[in-house]
């Protein structure tokens, strides 16, 4: 879908996938890895990296930015990559937003509990795979609206979903002011992601 909207015709075969990374994987070794393809019209990048074990007390920045074309994956982000340059990303996650609206995180999308209620950013941001599994699978409906930074106290539980982080439940967010009040959500979702891996 992104390389249509970006003009690039490219169609990787398994036979090549297989080409690209075999000399990167070994049949006798178990992991946990991400594999990571990105295509330009130039080159294509493959990289395999250890999936990292998020901190059990995990914080979170704000930051007021919004990705450029954030409904594709795309990688025109260097402003992503100077924000993530000095973050610990095994415990912190930088949350962009846009005129007070939370957004997404740099490597994860957002979900927000509020009296057992779980709310999803309403727009302007790239839904991942682990979140369209979360919410196609979960049995609780997942309500879309604009969550806005001033009434992020509201909010019991704040959740990140991604490939890299699986799904954590934030602690703090020091800007704000901002802790957890409950994990029971987290504890929910946690379990339904692991039926996925």
């Amino acid at each position: 879908m992104s390389l249509k909207k970006f003009g690039i015709n490219f169609i990787l075969t398994h036979q090549q996938m297989n080409e690209l990374i075999h000399t990167s994987i070994y049949d006798n070794t178990s992991y946990d890895h991400l594999l990571r393809i990105a295509i330009n019209s130039k080159k294509i990048s493959i990289s395999l990296r250890p999936r990292l074990q998020p901190n059990k007390f995990f914080t979170a920045t704000i930051v007021n930015y919004q990705r450029a074309n954030p409904l594709l994956k795309n990688l025109y982000y260097k402003k992503i990559i100077s924000l993530l340059e000095n973050n610990n990303n095994s415990n912190n996650e930088v949350i962009l937003t846009k005129n007070n609206i939370i957004l997404e995180g740099c490597t994860t999308n957002i979900l927000c509990v509020r009296m057992k209620k779980i709310y999803m950013p309403l727009t302007n941001y790239y839904k991942g795979m682990t979140l369209k599994y979360i919410v196609n699978k979960s049995r609780k409906k997942i309500i879309k609206r604009n969550i806005l930074v001033k009434d992020l106290s509201l909010y019991e539980e704040i959740l990140l979903l991604g490939s890299g982080k699986g799904v954590v439940n934030i602690s703090a967010i020091p800007d704000i002011n901002w802790k957890k009040q409950s994990d029971s959500i987290y504890k929910e979702t946690l379990s339904l992601y692991k039926k996925l891996i």
